[in-house]
């Protein structure tokens, strides 16, 4: 039921056809329960009563389906109709943004440096403006915060809005930067994240038929790669007549199967064991090694090494 709340006129129809007058702006009214014309005086009193009056709702049944903002269950009491139409139509929606940081993040060896130069965030509003957006450290270190006249921009359009900017940040160890945004319903999200990694590499590759022994130098000349711990790393090789050979660092564990080209399960036909590799910082690390006891004749191979999975 709909009704008008503190209002002096009782008569339904003449709100209603009142009402539709005002909204055409017509210049005589009819009376629809005498069917005379109202004077200007009565005009003015009538419009100004349905300016002070709220339109009120009232339902003791639940609004059967979502509707915009309006979910499904809500039982509307003494609700103003202007609020409700508003949250159909004004559902809110929170902002989105994606953080992107040069050089990209991801994967690195260890012992290595990594100089971020700029980062690029995106940002689409949501139904209410942006009032702040910060990118931190996962520690609380600010790296940058949106000025007034970069939200401007962001919150003058719906479209999606890119704004970068210049910095200088040399990272040695695990990196994890978050964006927070605001917004003017008071609401804050951590919206996106850019992380820099930092890995032991693991060495794979071939080695002659007469090398018998696994040591640092061995394992240092075969092909460097930076792969995500646990899953499974897959690799091509090209030889004659030699055994491959697979290092990682140890605390990975030990490897859960060994799989070739042709799904066959090749993790008998290696062997395994631990040796200290040397880097080039004199850091020692203990890597667990897989070779082939036999070599192998084929020119082309790959061999797919599934590891448990990790959180490292």
């Amino acid at each position: 039921m709909v009704s008008l709340k503190n209002s002096t006129i009782n008569d339904k129809n003449f709100i209603k056809e009142g009402i539709q007058s005002v909204a055409n702006e017509t210049t005589v009214v009819f009376d629809p329960k005498t069917d005379r014309v109202v004077t200007t005086d009565q005009l003015q009193l009538y419009t100004q009563t349905l300016k002070d009056s709220e339109l009120i709702i009232s339902e003791n049944r639940p609004v059967p389906q979502t509707i915009g903002g309006l979910d499904a269950g809500t039982i509307l009491i003494d609700e103003a109709l202007v609020d409700v139409v508003h949250t159909i139509i004004y559902k809110y929606a929170p902002p989105v943004s994606v953080l992107h940081i040069e050089p990209h993040g991801g994967l690195y060896e260890t012992n290595t440096m990594i100089t971020i130069n700029k980062w690029i965030a995106t940002f689409t509003k949501g139904s209410a403006d942006i009032v702040s957006a910060v990118i931190q450290t996962d520690s609380g270190i600010t790296i940058t915060a949106l000025d007034a006249e970069q939200l401007a921009s962001i919150n003058s359009t719906l479209n999606s809005v890119s704004i970068q900017g210049n910095v200088n940040i040399n990272v040695t160890k695990d990196l994890h930067l978050v964006m927070t945004v605001k917004d003017s319903e008071g609401k804050t999200y951590v919206v996106s994240s850019e992380s820099i990694r930092f890995i032991d590499p693991t060495f794979t590759g071939t080695i002659p038929r007469v090398q018998t022994e696994i040591t640092s130098d061995v394992i240092l000349k075969l092909e460097k790669n930076i792969i995500e711990p646990g899953g499974t790393f897959s690799h091509e090789y090209t030889f004659t007549d030699s055994k491959i050979v697979l290092a990682y660092p140890e605390e990975w564990g030990e490897l859960i199967d060994i799989v070739d080209q042709n799904k066959l399960n090749c993790t008998d036909i290696f062997e395994t064991g631990l040796c200290d590799v040397v880097s080039g910082t004199n850091t020692t690390k203990s890597y667990r090694y897989y070779v082939l006891k036999e070599p192998v004749g084929a020119t082309a191979f790959t061999m797919h090494y599934i590891f448990a999975s990790l959180d490292i």
